[in-house]
């Protein structure tokens, strides 16, 4: 996040290490794990989602990601009810090792399935 030009002093309060997605085994929710250091030490923010077949498209391909929580450092976080939203996520492609889908706004989304 603070390559670059970015303040050095920032980076030690706060260091984005990377982020995934990963779909549950029952193909129902989705984490996106927000890996950072923070004070120097590593730990994860997840967001969590559920996925359910879209209203408008029941046996196809599109599906209705909702919001459903955060965890940082392993502890579910209050959150206010505004932020419970729901997007669609239309799939293009599944297999076994990973997906290829689309949000709402177009934006493409390459999910590997861990092992």
């Amino acid at each position: 996040l603070f390559e670059g030009n970015g303040p050095n002093w920032m980076k030690k309060i706060l260091d984005f290490r990377g982020v995934h997605m990963e779909i549950g085994n029952d193909q129902s929710t989705i984490k996106l794990v927000v890996s950072i250091a923070f004070l120097g030490k590593r730990t994860d923010l997840i967001l969590h989602t559920s996925l359910s077949p879209a209203p408008i498209n029941p046996d196809g391909t599109m599906f209705l990601e909702t919001f459903e929580g955060i965890e940082f450092a392993g502890i579910r976080l209050p959150y206010p009810n505004s932020w419970k939203r729901s997007r669609y996520l239309e799939f293009s492609y599944l297999d076994t090792e990973f997906a290829v889908a689309r949000g709402a706004g177009g934006e493409p989304h390459f999910l590997l399935r861990g092992n």
